[in-house]
């Protein structure tokens, strides 16, 4: 296998699978939507602020929508520049994600 398939495979198993559901047409236009609610700021120290997008149903943070946006971005295109580093939270996530305790319940 090659290492960009490779590399691929292994960005596809660090989502969620919900977010694996949505399709990449979809997670597109998500993000593309929160970069363009982002361009006149997203304050994402406010937990109270809440934004919504046509393109996903329910409320949301600043926090949660950057969050989603960096998560997305990694798997479309993992060398593109978010505008925020989320990196540690990032990984952190993807080790409890991939954890093999978690699907034992323990």
């Amino acid at each position: 296998m090659n290492r960009s398939r490779e590399h691929a495979k292994r960005s596809r198993r660090r989502i969620a699978p919900g977010c694996r559901a949505l399709g990449d047409q979809k997670t597109c236009a998500i993000v593309f939507a929160i970069a363009m609610l982002g361009r006149s700021g997203l304050d994402i120290n406010a937990p109270s602020k809440r934004y919504t997008l046509n393109s996903l149903p329910g409320t949301f943070s600043g926090l949660h929508l950057v969050s989603l946006m960096y998560t997305w971005m990694k798997r479309i295109e993992p060398n593109t520049d978010a505008g925020i580093d989320l990196s540690k939270e990032f990984e952190a996530a993807v080790k409890l994600f991939d954890d093999p305790r978690r699907s034992t319940g323990v």
